[in-house]
This record gives structure tokens, C-alpha cells and sequence, in this order.
């Protein structure tokens, strides 16, 4: 995992099987964002097509999602759909939809730069 001064990043690496697996980020609060709220991650997807030694020229991307979450930690599942594809997440520092006083309202703060 990289922390810049803008986004935080991490590359996931190849699973030897499909499926379905979660990715947990663990103290927000280092990176200045609250214990809880809801954190858009952005995700790109290194799709092998050329055999497991296959070169990828480009990275695809693949949208920005909103995950709930709260305890200053945040899991999101990953889809394995082949065993040759890898995943790069990364969202802003700072940057998150907090929740107020548990009542549904959302105010979005600035990112740090």
C-alpha cells in the first residue's frame, strides 16, 4: 500500500482461484479521514488476456464504488472472475461522506492537498 499526499493506493496481486474474497484497510483516521462514514474507492482492473505469462498493456478501469463503513476500518469484496486478472484500488486522503450524529445526512469534506 502506498500513502501519497493525495490517494492512497494498493495493488492486489493475482489469486490462484475464483471466487470471491474481501480486502480490509485497516486505521482511516491515519490518513485523515473519520472512523466511519462512507469511502469512494476507485478500481482498476490488470486484465491478463495472453496465458498466465501474458503481458497487460493498460490498466481498465473499472468505476468508483461507495463503501459504508465504520470502527476506523473499511472491507470490500473483491471479484476473482479468472486467475489471471490483478486489481489496483485507491481513494483520496481526507476525502469521505461522513455520516451526522447517525442520522442519514451527508456533508462531503475537502481533500487535502
Amino acid at each position: 500500500m502506498t500513502v501519497g499526499s493525495d490517494m492512497v493506493r494498493t495493488l492486489v496481486g493475482v489469486r490462484i482461484s475464483t471466487g470471491t474474497w474481501q480486502l480490509q484497510i485497516n486505521d482511516l483516521t491515519a490518513v485523515g479521514l473519520p472512523a466511519r462514514g462512507n469511502l469512494n474507492i476507485h478500481t482498476w482492473g490488470f486484465l491478463n488476456t495472453g496465458g498466465h505469462y501474458g503481458e497487460v498493456d493498460y490498466p481498465n478501469d473499472l468505476g468508483w464504488y461507495s463503501h459504508a463503513y465504520s470502527g476506523n476500518s473499511v472491507a470490500f469484496p473483491v471479484y476473482q472472475t479468472d486467475t489471471s486478472a490483478a486489481y489496483a484500488f485507491e481513494f483520496y486522503v481526507g476525502f469521505v461522506d461522513v455520516l451526522l450524529g447517525g442520522v442519514g445526512q451527508t456533508v462531503q469534506s475537502a481533500p487535502k492537498f
